[in-house]
């Protein structure tokens, strides 16, 4: 795992470093420096992670805290 999110740091710093040096970059890295897009690209990427998050999440709940089996429709009960 710990070697799953080196690879992906690796990669990741290649790519900004392939973009900020390229003629024609997929997005300008100087959009970054705005405070308003920088939020907002934080603010967008942390509701896509609570989007997708949340199934995940609630599944846990159920059946651990509420005791339900993993196949059983108990999403109406959630009182």
């Amino acid at each position: 795992m710990i070697t799953a999110f080196a690879v992906a740091a690796v990669a990741l710093g290649a790519f900004l470093a392939s973009q900020a040096r390229g003629a024609h970059p997929m997005m300008p890295l100087e959009l970054f420096r705005s405070r308003n897009v920088a939020v907002s690209i934080a603010v967008g990427y942390a509701f896509v992670i609570d989007y997708y998050g949340l199934p995940f999440i609630m599944s846990l709940y159920l059946q651990q805290v509420r005791g339900s089996r993993p196949s059983a429709p108990e999403w109406r009960s959630c009182r």
